[in-house]
């Protein structure tokens, strides 16, 4: 059992590491671009908070181009056409498509067309409430009919209960106590999900985040200026692009369920 987890881990770290290599280099160029951008910020930070007269730059407040060059086979290849930010680039964008929107949104000709949608969905929801409801009312009086046999098979299993039996024992079963003790050597041997979860951290550029919000901690702590928010919100924006575009966010169900179910 052990050999097969450990055959299981080695596929799971490579597999990790050539994500990170063809499907997420960006991301680690974006990370050594955040980390330049904490090396200033905290330049400026310690200048500022001394007065020492230096030349700073705090480059943490420049837009990144990382995502708006996609990696060719083992060059840089500049793209034609930029990778746009996921919300308006300025604050006058953002005032600009907030109000076309709310227009759009409160306008009669919106409120029309949802209405003939939603009537559309109800007309669709009916037509299917009407083929679903007659089998179930059959399969329900079959059930009922069913239950109404007298049961004489004293201590014998049902015919169903043997079927479940004989197929949790080569199914069920064995997936149980193989997760089992992948969960034990996994607490043995915790470096290993440490090595997996640094390596998805990096991967979804969450490392970059992290760095970028501590540099642009750094330069507000020290300047307050209150204009450089909405552009560092766009640039956080670019960088949880990433998050957004690639991870499996149907993981978090089972998460879900077990809270839940508390």
């Amino acid at each position: 059992m052990k050999k097969a987890i450990i055959f299981l881990c080695l596929p799971i770290t490579l597999t990790l590491i050539l994500l990170g290599a063809f499907v997420f280099p960006t991301s680690y160029l974006r990370f050594g671009e955040s980390c330049v951008d904490l090396a200033n910020s905290i330049k400026f930070y310690f200048c500022r908070m001394f007065k020492i007269d230096a030349e700073l730059n705090p480059t943490v407040l420049k837009p990144t181009h990382i995502f708006d060059i996609p990696i060719g086979q083992g060059e840089v290849i500049p793209n034609p056409i930029p990778n746009p930010t996921p919300i308006p680039p300025t604050i006058e964008d953002f005032e600009q498509h907030t109000t076309t929107y709310f227009d759009m949104f409160c306008s009669m000709d919106n409120f029309t067309k949802y209405n003939l949608l939603f009537l559309t969905y109800i007309e669709n929801f009916c037509k299917a409430l009407i083929i679903v409801v007659p089998i179930i009312i059959i399969l329900v009086i079959l059930i009922k009919k069913y239950y109404e046999i007298p049961n004489n098979d004293y201590n014998i299993d049902s015919k169903p209960l043997r079927l479940f039996k004989k197929v949790s024992t080569y199914t069920y079963q064995p997936l149980k106590r193989f997760l089992l003790c992948f969960i034990d050597f996994l607490k043995q041997y915790n470096k290993i999900p440490l090595l997996w979860l640094t390596l998805c951290i990096f991967n979804l550029n969450i490392a970059t985040i992290i760095t970028e919000f501590l540099a642009y901690y750094f330069y507000f702590a020290m300047s307050f200026d209150l204009s450089t928010i909405y552009p560092q919100i766009v640039k956080f924006s670019v960088d949880f692009k990433v998050i957004i575009n690639h991870f499996s966010w149907w993981i978090l169900l089972p998460f879900g369920m077990y809270l839940f179910s508390k």
